[in-house]
């Protein structure tokens, strides 16, 4: 083992600067938000589906379409924008109107 440690060139990085280096990548916000964004999607549209299911009536209950993701998009903004009352959800607001 010690002959791999002499041998080394000096190319590879080790775990600590490898970390480092991950941290300081990942410090760029643009990167930060496209993989939140990719790990918590699916999870907030599929939330938003249920939402949706449980606002509609028995009769009018189906599998939204392509177009659901504007629907989800829509219902994103409006949660960051903080526009629905404390207890509601935006699906039963927007389905009342």
């Amino acid at each position: 083992m010690l002959a791999e440690v002499i041998g080394r060139d000096g190319q590879q990085l080790s775990a600590t600067q490898a970390w480092q280096q991950a941290l300081a990548d990942a410090d760029h916000l643009a990167l930060l938000h496209a993989t939140w964004a990719a790990e918590t999607s699916p999870a907030r549209n599929q939330r938003y589906q249920q939402l949706l299911t449980a606002a509609l009536p028995p009769g009018c209950r189906q599998e939204p379409g392509h177009h659901a993701k504007w629907l989800w998009q829509t219902l994103r903004a409006v949660e960051l924008a903080a526009l629905t009352t404390a207890g509601s959800s935006p699906t039963r607001s927007a389905s009342a109107t």
